[in-house]
């Protein structure tokens, strides 16, 4: 299945949101936020800042990611295709919003918002970012774009339960990939010249043991709570605390038994 990144952008002013119609290509007729794919190499604040700017010729300048949400779609010759969209909100900007050869915004009362002209997913989670809500969702869509199926998680602080870490996946280090089912994920980063895709976010440890089964050779991932780590690699797994420079020469030494570079084995965490 093929998988674009991309990200959308709202502009917020008080009790006003900026929706843009779209002039052209997909979705045209329809308003939203602005925004599109990612180049090679890009960030998602990178990709995010370049598109406002392309499309309504203002670069953000205080945001924060609100969402991350997941698109199954089936286009008319039956393939499906995965739509990853980072989602921001932004209060402050340089510039005014402009037309362009895209994009047409216009500011709405947020309680007026027009959902009727906009994509079916956008009244189930716009107006719960819209609630300063950090939400995950996934949404499914038939081959004539109507709503298949939705779910959406909002992420709380009791949501992160003493049994969840966060971590970093490597997605072509998995031999089966149904465990980022499972995963709460907060980013996903794409790296062209590596073909590497990165994604962060939690996940219980029960589900973090069971990698050890599922990753390639020469790989490994490892999560964190706090200074408590968890470095799996296929078939071995090192558990223990930040501080503890034994353990992780340990780990560290077992890696490189694997051909695995050392200054790969980092480890860092926040």
């Amino acid at each position: 299945m093929e998988i674009k990144y991309t990200t959308l952008l709202f502009l917020r002013k008080g009790d006003q949101i900026l929706l843009a119609m779209k002039k052209r290509g997909f979705g045209v007729g329809k308003y939203n936020g602005v925004g599109g794919k990612f180049m090679p190499n890009e960030t998602p604040h990178e990709a995010m800042i370049r598109e406002c700017q392309e499309e309504i010729l203002v670069t953000p300048t205080k945001y924060c990611r609100v969402a991350l949400i997941r698109f199954n779609e089936l286009f008319d010759n039956n393939q499906k295709q995965k739509i990853i969209m980072h989602v921001f909100l932004a209060d402050e900007w340089a510039g005014e919003p402009t037309e362009s050869e895209e994009m047409s915004p216009k500011w709405f009362k947020i309680s007026d918002i027009p959902y009727n002209k906009m994509f079916a997913d956008d009244i189930f989670w716009l107006p719960l970012i819209l609630e300063e809500k950090y939400i995950l969702a996934d949404f499914d869509f038939n081959k004539d774009w109507t709503l298949a199926s939705s779910n959406i998680i909002e992420i709380k602080k009791e949501d992160l339960a003493e049994d969840l870490f966060k971590g970093i996946v490597v997605v072509e280090s998995l031999a089966n990939r149904e465990i980022l089912d499972k995963m709460l994920v907060v980013d996903i980063k794409r790296s062209v010249s590596l073909n590497r895709t990165l994604w962060t976010g939690y996940l219980r440890k029960e589900f973090i043991y069971s990698l050890a089964s599922n990753l390639n050779d020469q790989f490994y991932t490892y999560f964190w709570k706090g200074k408590n780590i968890i470095v799996v690699f296929q078939n071995k797994i090192f558990e223990f605390n930040y501080a503890d420079r034994v353990k992780l020469e340990q780990t560290i030494a077992y890696g490189e038994t694997l051909k695995i570079p050392k200054e790969q084995l980092d480890f860092t965490i926040d």
